[in-house]
């Protein structure tokens, strides 16, 4: 009985015993209490995330954001396409190839009845061009509301400054007034004339 008596004694005055663990963590506060040492911290109090690593995860979820608007409004844009334009819009996409094409007839005419019908088609549909050649060749046309109009159209590019020589258009008002033109046609000729002088 003595025996054990003493080592129930031995327990109790010396306390319950420390782990190696428990004892190394308690060795490490003292020295760094009295020992000047720095104290080792545990996983929970690590430095908090550098700026530059918050700044690339802010960067991320920006760029995952543009990424997915973007497909987004390629997704409406791809449904908008997809949407039949109405009749008037279908025809002024296809009014410019018709525009080429009867523009095309008037260059391209081989004799006097042929030019006069390509610009009296043309002219029903379309402005006349800024285009020197087929201004002049509009000058010849028998009907004079459609000289009227070449006439007109070559008065503004005379003001615009878009006539490099002016002696072949003399020419065509030389020839002009040889008809013995209306008096409205007359005042056109007149005042072209003026102004290339």
């Amino acid at each position: 009985m003595g025996g054990n008596y003493g080592s129930n004694y031995s327990s109790r005055a010396t306390g319950p015993r420390m782990s190696f663990g428990s004892r190394n963590s308690q060795m490490q506060k003292l020295e760094a209490l009295f020992g000047g040492k720095e104290e080792v911290r545990g996983p929970a109090s690590r430095t908090p995330m550098s700026p530059a690593g918050g700044r690339r995860a802010l960067e991320e979820k920006l760029s995952l954001a543009f990424k997915a608007a973007k497909e987004a409004e390629e997704k409406e844009a791809a449904k908008a396409d997809s949407v039949p334009l109405p009749a008037t819009e279908q025809e002024n996409i296809k009014a410019p190839s018709a525009y080429r094409m009867r523009l095309e007839r008037i260059k391209n005419a081989t004799d006097e009845a042929e030019l006069n019908a390509a610009i009296s088609t043309f002219v029903a549909s379309h402005e006349l061009p800024g285009d020197i050649d087929i201004i002049l060749k509009v000058l010849a046309h028998p009907d004079e509301n459609i000289v009227r109009k070449g006439l007109s159209e070559l008065v503004g590019m005379v003001e615009r400054k878009e006539i490099g020589g002016t002696s072949l258009i003399n020419e065509a008002l030389e020839k002009l007034e040889k008809r013995q033109p209306g008096p409205e046609v007359r005042s056109y000729i007149d005042g072209l004339r003026a102004m290339l002088a």
